[in-house]
């Protein structure tokens, strides 16, 4: 037993573990989030742009508390184990969703998706966990890897919660959701690997110079540029989610859910393809090039939206544009990964985290009052619009990044994270 233990840890094993456990939590959740509008409408608590609206403040609460406790809990993975921090973002998570089913008011769904974001949120600690046991030339291509789990789930959660929503009831999506992520966790608890040690000069979470440490490296002239363009890149996408599906709901003589789990499953396939190919790419193409392309191949596939008058067209558009939005998320992993030390991944992808739920959250929410005050279509040519910008200032946002190495919070240089020498990681 002791020498089982002792075996070096294969990075493609756990990539794939974690792989598994993260499609089971994005499964999950998309069960439930596609629908919440559609939710309210359906529990009579808003209707129309107002139930887009509320189900964008819905989502803000859950945003909060996972901004507020991200770094926080990245912190403490780097000080005590990144797979112990998966394994409670799993469970806790999936407690709070459960209950949420058996939500009859809005201030009931507030504070539960707030609590949930306080205690879930794992795909930042597992590419933590994958970034310390990767070689460090193979880590954009693990992280895009990785972050397929999300597409596949993207693309299985909605067409099943649609199936569910539309023949059992919207409560149900919410203990699917629930269920998924405790059996997420249960994978991830019994088959991911670590070989945790500790910091030497790492300082207990509760005092206040951890969180010097964790503000100082946040902002940081290699991390800040990064979590920015990160923001930028998921905000933009998701504008239109609480929009969505009204505008289908109107298009279409059929069910609002199955042809909104459709559409949502449609650009979580596309979205995984284009991560896949991303990853693939970036050992041969710049990062950056592969973003900006991304940015701009995005900008020009939701335009159309403005004006397609079918479901049929939604499909294609929103299929492709799921495939150069699927290219950013994962280039945008890769080069947080690639700009801190191996003893700083899990602040650095507890930070990413926080951005891009603040995203997730700040992007339904001004979608949503958009759709309510100027009409639901007028979202899609903001989204365009802010894309193409975003393509021109990139690369100036970045260019301090990469004028140089990773630094420790200290400002002193380290060896980047998942080098090989460090950490063998073997076939």
């Amino acid at each position: 037993m002791q020498q089982a233990q002792q075996r070096p840890i294969s990075w493609k094993r756990n990539l794939a573990v974690l792989w598994l456990s993260q499609a089971c939590v994005a499964t999950g959740f998309t069960f439930s989030f596609p629908f919440m509008p559609l939710f309210l409408q359906d529990m009579g608590l808003a209707q129309g742009g107002q139930a887009a609206l509320w189900s964008g403040i819905i989502q803000v609460s859950m945003g909060v508390g996972m901004v507020v406790s991200g770094p926080v809990w990245g912190l403490a993975a780097d000080r005590y184990g990144r797979k112990r921090n998966v394994v409670r973002a799993m469970f806790g998570g999936g407690a709070f969703m459960l209950l949420s089913a058996f939500s009859t008011k809005l201030h009931h769904l507030i504070i539960l998706r707030f609590l949930t974001g306080l205690s879930t949120g794992s795909m930042g600690p597992a590419m933590a966990l994958i970034a310390s046991t990767t070689p460090r030339e193979r880590i954009p291509f693990a992280i895009g890897i990785l972050q397929t789990s999300f597409f596949a789930g993207n693309t299985i959660g909605p067409l099943l919660g649609g199936l569910v929503a539309d023949s059992w009831g919207l409560k149900g999506t919410f203990l699917a959701t629930g269920t998924l992520l405790g059996v997420g966790g249960v994978i991830a608890l019994l088959l991911a690997r670590e070989e945790f040690h500790r910091p030497s000069r790492s300082v207990s979470i509760f005092q206040r110079r951890a969180y010097a440490n964790l503000l100082r490296l946040l902002t940081s002239r290699e991390l800040k540029p990064v979590l920015t363009v990160v923001f930028s890149v998921q905000v933009l996408p998701i504008m239109t989610f609480t929009v969505l599906p009204l505008v289908l709901d109107d298009l279409s003589p059929l069910g609002g859910g199955s042809v909104t789990g459709v559409a949502f499953g449609i650009m979580g396939l596309t979205g995984g393809v284009g991560s896949y190919l991303a990853g693939l790419l970036s050992g041969r193409v710049a990062p950056m090039r592969i973003l900006r392309m991304a940015v701009v191949g995005a900008a020009l596939s939701f335009a159309p939206l403005a004006v397609a008058n079918s479901v049929g067209l939604f499909y294609l558009f929103l299929g492709l544009g799921g495939a150069f939005q699927g290219s950013m998320i994962a280039m945008t992993g890769g080069l947080v990964a690639l700009a801190v030390s191996g003893e700083e991944q899990g602040v650095a992808f507890g930070g990413l985290q926080a951005v891009q739920v603040s995203a997730f959250s700040i992007g339904p929410l001004v979608g949503g009052a958009i759709g309510a005050t100027a009409g639901l279509r007028w979202v899609f040519p903001v989204q365009a619009f802010g894309l193409l910008a975003l393509s021109v200032v990139m690369a100036r946002m970045l260019a301090g990044r990469t004028a140089g190495g990773p630094q420790r919070i200290d400002g002193t240089a380290v060896e980047p994270a998942g080098h090989a020498d460090d950490d063998p990681a073997p076939d």
